[in-house]
């Protein structure tokens, strides 16, 4: 059963091999003693109004998501050093790096942007990672975009913020509309190139105060207000957001902070939708690079990232509304196998982690296996019971 089992999956897999994958590197310090319960806040904000949105928006032209969230006591030098050296892409692939935490700009410094502290203080400051160590690690990867963006400090001073930026709390689903998904594929597919972002300019700190969500970094809240807006408006792209993000920033900083930036993006040809390979169980990256669904000791469940990214793989090849409905009924039912028979899916909203209903997996399975609104499920978390998920947290997104 075990052989009949992988031969199935190998040949699903051979269809996969050359999916186009938008891969992100998050490294968010939630722990400082400091600053921690804010970047707790803009980590949830980052994820929920920017990194889910945009995965969705690129998953109805073939993009597959790989994430690479590390926080809490998982976040150190050496590994941010680890997953930037040992990510591997195809050049079709997108790769953004996002880091929310201290930094600090050495006198000496041969260029304006700040080395990432990462978790350490100033007694290990010889595993301060320079940001544009970061960038230009990543751009030798060959994918057709490459961002690499710090939100920390670029001197050793503090500050907060005067002002913040306002918007309003969804305990409903992400939707997008017709207008924010045609943006934000024009925005991630229309470029090639690569781009490097500090938060603050030499000499300034990254500052952070109240807003309607909580308390969080001052930078990360009005680049998700904005991309938000200027998505809705339909009129998205690097240059514009951050030039928007910059004058903003300045301006609710009182001039304390300015965020600056480099970029060598050029035009290309934004592919149409349909026109990219379609995503079918693409497995996640990491050290099980095919696990097996029918073997737990193929698949870590306590290996947090690898899991996450196996679900979402299968998420996308069910609700993939490109791919027939047999095929979409088979990768549940496989996937479906990782689960205990009473399994509950908790769902929550675009914000917050407010239970709003809950579903047997089999029901789920079934249902998302035929629908043609979805546009992305999101596994948030999950429990284990002996060798298999007994309950899982997701976030949905809908075609508007």
């Amino acid at each position: 059963m075990k052989k009949l089992f992988l031969s199935i999956m190998m040949g699903v897999l051979t269809i996969v091999t050359n999916a186009q994958t938008i891969h992100w590197l998050t490294f968010i310090d939630t722990e400082d003693a400091d600053v921690g319960k804010l970047d707790v806040t803009g980590r949830n904000v980052l994820y929920s109004r920017f990194i889910n949105v945009i995965n969705a928006a690129l998953h109805d032209v073939g993009y597959m998501s790989d994430i690479h969230d590390i926080y809490d006591s998982a976040l150190s030098p050496e590994k941010c050093k680890a997953e930037v050296q040992n990510l591997r892409c195809d050049e079709n692939d997108i790769i953004v790096f996002y880091y929310i935490g201290h930094g600090t700009h050495a006198a000496s410094e041969n260029n304006s942007y700040p080395q990432m502290l990462l978790g350490c203080d100033f007694s290990e400051e010889h595993k301060f990672i320079p940001l544009k160590w970061v960038h230009d690690e990543l751009k030798t990867k060959g994918a057709r975009l490459t961002a690499t963006i710090g939100m920390c400090c670029n001197n050793v001073q503090t500050a907060s913020a005067k002002r913040a930026p306002t918007f309003s709390v969804n305990y409903g689903n992400v939707e997008l509309t017709e207008t924010e998904r045609t943006a934000i594929q024009k925005m991630f597919l229309g470029y090639r190139g690569d781009f490097i972002l500090s938060s603050a300019s030499v000499g300034q700190s990254s500052v952070g105060g109240e807003t309607p969500l909580g308390a969080m970094d001052l930078f990360t809240a009005v680049l998700v207000t904005l991309f938000e807006d200027m998505s809705y408006d339909g009129d998205l792209d690097w240059n514009s957001l951050f030039t928007e993000v910059k004058n903003a920033v300045h301006e609710c900083s009182n001039g304390k902070q300015t965020p600056f930036w480099d970029n060598n993006l050029q035009s290309a040809n934004t592919p149409k939708p349909g026109a990219i390979q379609k995503p079918v169980a693409k497995t996640p990256t990491g050290n099980n690079t095919n696990p097996s669904p029918n073997s737990s000791s193929l698949l870590n469940l306590n290996d947090e990232m690898i899991v996450t990214n196996y679900l979402t793989s299968y998420f996308d090849c069910i609700i993939d509304k490109r791919n027939s409905i047999s095929k979409r009924e088979s990768a549940a039912c496989e996937l479906r196998r990782i689960f205990t028979a009473d399994a509950v899916v908790k769902f929550l909203p675009q914000d917050g982690n407010t239970v709003i209903d809950k579903e047997n997996i089999n029901d789920f399975l079934e249902r998302i296996s035929g629908s043609r609104l979805l546009e992305k499920v999101v596994p948030v978390s999950y429990r284990v019971n002996g060798n298999r998920i007994s309950q899982i947290s997701i976030r949905e997104c809908y075609n508007k």
